[in-house]
């Protein structure tokens, strides 16, 4: 079964490092996959060996470049693992290589810390797409792109993603081990060192994890 890992790298809000600190954890963790960034800069390949989807010709903006990656023609076959620049790896993400579902996607980390309040139930930080998934959606998205970029400017991609998909998708805090996800408000009770169940930890909402968290994550997305 082939393996893909994916990450969007848009505009000028992360530099090159995040790219290649994210392959690194994804090799470290992950062995025998495709890396495929999804990006704005085709020609800056800053990791050897990844292939590079250029998304100029879609006109996405930001983080709506995501909505490219459920395209399979363009993801390719099998399973693929899509991450945000901001998580870092710390351990084995087989786990989410097992996951069979179609698709599955992070409940929104808000939400999961207890504000069902949160207007958006999705988090689309990491999500599993599995064979051909994702074409219709794509191909609604870009049908309809103008009015689901306006309706969805607060809640983004992922507020898209449920237009699209429904509310009813798997959740990946559902089918991984407990722990697997170590969202950035958990780290305040793990400074001292990383848990043995966390594999990756979620910073988003703006944090970044070369400034913030405890030195153990900060050491983990440096690759150390």
């Amino acid at each position: 079964m082939k393996l893909t890992v994916a990450c969007v790298w848009t505009g000028r809000k992360y530099g090159p490092e995040f790219v290649q600190n994210l392959r690194a954890g994804a090799l470290k963790h992950l062995p025998g996959h495709e890396f495929v960034i999804f990006t704005d800069k085709p020609k800056e390949n800053v990791v050897a060996g990844a292939r590079m989807v250029d998304v100029r010709p879609f006109e996405l903006p930001g983080w709506w470049a995501k909505m490219a990656v459920f395209d399979p023609a363009l993801r390719g076959e099998g399973t693929t693992i899509y991450s945000d620049l901001d998580n870092v790896l710390v351990g084995s993400l087989e786990p989410l290589a097992k996951v069979k579902k179609p698709f599955a996607i992070c409940e929104n980390f808000t939400r999961a810390a207890g504000n069902l309040e949160w207007p958006c139930v999705y988090g689309s930080t990491c999500m599993v797409m599995n064979g051909g998934f994702g074409a219709a959606v794509f191909r609604g998205f870009m049908e309809r792109k103008a009015a689901l970029m306006a309706a969805c400017e607060r809640g983004g991609d992922q507020e898209a993603i449920e237009v699209l998909v429904g509310k009813d998708a798997p959740i990946l805090q559902r089918l991984v081990p407990k722990g697997f996800f170590l969202g950035y408000r958990d780290l305040q009770n793990h400074f001292e060192s990383k848990p043995k169940e966390a594999s990756i930890v979620v910073y988003a909402g703006g944090r970044s994890p070369d400034t913030m968290g405890p030195g153990w994550a900060r050491k983990a997305w440096r690759g150390k």
